[in-house]
C-alpha cells in the first residue's frame, strides 16, 4: 500500500498542476480589450467583453467633444416678395440656416457585473442668427407670413438654447475578430428653448411692427441604441451609431405683437398677446459615421482615444411658435415643424 502511495502521490500532484494551469491559462485575457482579435481568442456561446480595460484601479473615462453643427427647423419661413403689377412672379424669403460650434462632455465608469458601463453626457449648443431684407424694387412689396401687413422691409433674429442630457448602461462585446458592438440604454432629458424676433416697416412707412414669438420646452424619456465599432489595425477604426428615443416634451408658448408709429416711435400699441401650454410625445433619432483610433499607455493603466464622425440628430414636431400664429392668425391647427442637427463631431477620451 505505502508501495503504491508512494508511486501514485506525485503523479496524482503533477495531475492537479496541470488542471490549474490550464483553468489559469483558460480566465487569462490574451488579448488587448476593445481592439481587434483572433477567432481562437474568444469563448463560445459568451459575448466576450469589449470594454477599453486599464491597469488603473479606478477604472473610469472622461469625454469631450467639439461639436460644429448646422441647426435647421422647419415653418421659420419668413415671407414672399410679392409684385404689385402682373405677373405674379413670387420669391420665397427663407430663414438663412448655418454651422453653429457646441460641445458635449461626458464621464463614465465600468461595472464587474456582467462588463457593463454606465455612461452621462452632456450637450450644448447655442444657436444665434439674424436676417434682415428690403423690397427689391418700387413694384414689390413683401408678404410676410408672421408679421399682419405687407412691408417694405423686414428683419428677423432666430435664437434656439439647445441642452441635452444622456444617462446611459452600455454593454461593449465582440461579434467577430474584428467587429465590436455597444448596445446601449437609458434616459435623455433636457430643455429646447427658442425665441423669434421680428420687425418690419409697412409698404406705407407709416408704423413699424414688432412681432415676438417664444417657445421654452422641457423634455424626458426613453433611449435607446447600438455603437458599432469596425477595426482595420494599427488602432484604427470604423464608426456606425444610431439611437432612437420617445420623450414627453412640455411647452410654454408666447405670441406677442405690437406696434408703434415712425413719426411717434415711444409709444406702442399692442395688437396680440398670447400664451399657451402644450404636452406631447417627441420621437428623436440620430445616426453618425466616422473614424477613430486609440491607443493603451503606461503598460495599460492609460487608454487614449480620438474620433471624427458626421451626425444627424432629428426632433419631431418642435415650432409650436409657428402652431400658434396660425392658430391666431389663420384659426387654423398646422403641424409643427419638426428641428434637425447634422454636422461634424470630434471627440478625445481618456480612460484611468
Amino acid at each position: 500500500m505505502r508501495s503504491f502511495l508512494s508511486k501514485a502521490l506525485p503523479t496524482m500532484i503533477a495531475a492537479l498542476f496541470s488542471v490549474a494551469s490550464l483553468v489559469s491559462a483558460e480566465n487569462k485575457v490574451a488579448y488587448d480589450q476593445g481592439y481587434e482579435v483572433d477567432e481562437t481568442q474568444l469563448k463560445g456561446i459568451y459575448n466576450t467583453s469589449a470594454s477599453i480595460d486599464v491597469e488603473s484601479s479606478w477604472d473610469f473615462y472622461a469625454n469631450g467633444s467639439f461639436i460644429y453643427w448646422f441647426a435647421k427647423e422647419q415653418g421659420l419661413e419668413l415671407g414672399t416678395f410679392f409684385p404689385t403689377t402682373t405677373p405674379l412672379n413670387l420669391k420665397p424669403i427663407n430663414f438663412p440656416f448655418t454651422y453653429k460650434p457646441g460641445f458635449k462632455v461626458g464621464m463614465g465608469t465600468h461595472f464587474n457585473h456582467d462588463d457593463w458601463n454606465v455612461y452621462a453626457q452632456y450637450t450644448r449648443l447655442m444657436f444665434r442668427k439674424g436676417h434682415y431684407v428690403t423690397a427689391p424694387i418700387t413694384s414689390y412689396t413683401i408678404h410676410p407670413f408672421w408679421n399682419m401687413v405687407p412691408l417694405s422691409d423686414l428683419s428677423a433674429r432666430w435664437k434656439l438654447n439647445f441642452n441635452m442630457f444622456d444617462l446611459e448602461c452600455a454593454r461593449p462585446y465582440f461579434v467577430g475578430k474584428k467587429i465590436s458592438f455597444t448596445p446601449h440604454t437609458g434616459l435623455r432629458g433636457g430643455w429646447i428653448n427658442q425665441r423669434l424676433v421680428l420687425g418690419g416697416i409697412d409698404a406705407t412707412s407709416v408704423f413699424h411692427e414688432d412681432h415676438i414669438v417664444r417657445s421654452n420646452s422641457w423634455l424626458l424619456g426613453i433611449k435607446a441604441g447600438l455603437d458599432t465599432n469596425w477595426n482595420i489595425g494599427g488602432g484604427f477604426r470604423f464608426i456606425g451609431n444610431a439611437a432612437g428615443s420617445l420623450l414627453y416634451q412640455h411647452f410654454k408658448i408666447h405670441d406677442l405683437q405690437s406696434f408703434y408709429s415712425l413719426s411717434v416711435p415711444t409709444i406702442k400699441i399692442p395688437l396680440l398677446n398670447t400664451r399657451d401650454r402644450k404636452g406631447q410625445i417627441t420621437p428623436n433619432f440620430e445616426a453618425a459615421l466616422g473614424m477613430g483610433w486609440g491607443t493603451y499607455l503606461d503598460n495599460n493603466n492609460w487608454h487614449f482615444d480620438l474620433t471624427a464622425a458626421y451626425e444627424f440628430s432629428y426632433y419631431w414636431n418642435q415650432n409650436k411658435m409657428r402652431s400658434l400664429k396660425d392658430a391666431n392668425s389663420s384659426f387654423i391647427d398646422g403641424d409643427s415643424g419638426d428641428l434637425m442637427f447634422h454636422g461634424l463631431t470630434m471627440n478625445a477620451r481618456v480612460d484611468f
